[in-house]
C-alpha cells in the first residue's frame, strides 16, 4: 500500500497571490487545471493519467455547494491518491452507497496524514489524538469532527465511522472545511440562524466516486 505522504499535488491560485505576477498567471492556471502535475517527491512535471478518476479536474469543475465547502485560504489543491490509500468520514448509516440516494459521498477525511507544501493534513490518529475524550467523558472525538468539519446536524447523524480504500488511482482536491450553519432546516429557516460551526479541518472532496474505485474496509 502507498501511503498518503507521498501523494501527486496540483497547486491553487495562493501562488498568484503571493508573487503578482501576470506570466505567472497563465503558467499556474495551467497547472491548476489540470494539465500538469507533480510529486513533491518527484523531479520532474508529470501529466494526470486519463484512467485515473478526476484526472485534470479543476476547481471550476466541482460544483458550487462543492467549491462552497473549502475555506479560499489556504487554496484547495488537488492531490493524487494511489490504490490502497484509504480514507474515512463520520455517518449515520454503515454502508458504502448512501441508501436515501444511491450515491458515494464525494466528502472525506484522509487515513494517513500527509503533507501539502511545509503544511500538515492530519490524518485519523492524530486527529483523535488532538480530540481525546477527557475525564471519563464520551463523545468529544465526535463532536470536534462536526464542528472542525462544518458538518450541519441536519446533514448528518455522525452515529459512526466507514473507513474505505481506493481500488485505482484517484484526484481530489484537499483544503479546509469552511463554516456551515450548526441548524439549517428549510421548515425553520430562522432557527438558530446566526450559529455556525467553524469548520477548518482538512476534508478532501473526490466527485464521481463508485463502486468501481472505493470499497469500505
Amino acid at each position: 500500500m502507498v501511503g498518503l505522504s507521498r501523494p501527486y499535488l496540483v497547486f491553487g491560485f495562493d501562488a498568484v497571490t503571493a508573487l503578482h505576477s501576470a506570466a505567472l498567471i497563465s503558467c499556474v492556471c495551467r497547472i491548476f487545471c489540470g494539465t500538469m502535475s507533480w510529486s513533491r517527491n518527484a523531479t520532474q512535471v508529470r501529466s494526470p493519467l486519463s484512467s485515473e478518476l478526476n484526472s485534470g479536474l479543476s476547481f471550476s469543475a466541482l460544483t458550487d455547494e462543492q467549491r462552497g465547502s473549502f475555506y479560499p485560504s489556504p487554496v484547495p489543491v488537488l492531490v493524487r491518491f494511489e490504490r490502497g490509500d484509504c480514507v474515512y468520514k463520520w455517518t449515520s448509516y454503515t454502508t458504502l452507497v448512501n441508501p436515501k440516494n444511491g450515491s458515494i459521498t464525494e466528502y472525506w477525511s484522509p487515513w494517513e496524514s500527509f503533507m501539502i507544501g511545509d503544511r500538515k493534513v492530519d490524518g485519523f490518529k492524530e486527529f483523535r489524538m488532538r480530540h481525546s475524550n477527557l475525564g471519563g467523558a464520551v463523545g468529544r472525538p465526535q463532536q470536534a469532527a462536526r464542528a472542525l468539519a462544518a458538518v450541519t446536524e441536519q446533514w448528518n447523524g455522525m452515529r459512526s465511522i466507514i473507513k474505505a480504500q481506493f481500488k485505482k488511482p484517484v484526484w481530489g482536491f484537499a483544503g479546509k472545511a469552511r463554516y456551515q450553519r450548526k441548524f439549517n432546516d428549510s421548515a425553520h429557516p430562522d432557527e438558530q440562524d446566526n450559529v455556525f460551526f467553524i469548520g477548518g479541518a482538512y476534508q478532501v472532496v473526490i466527485p464521481n466516486l463508485t463502486p468501481e474505485w472505493i470499497e469500505k474496509l
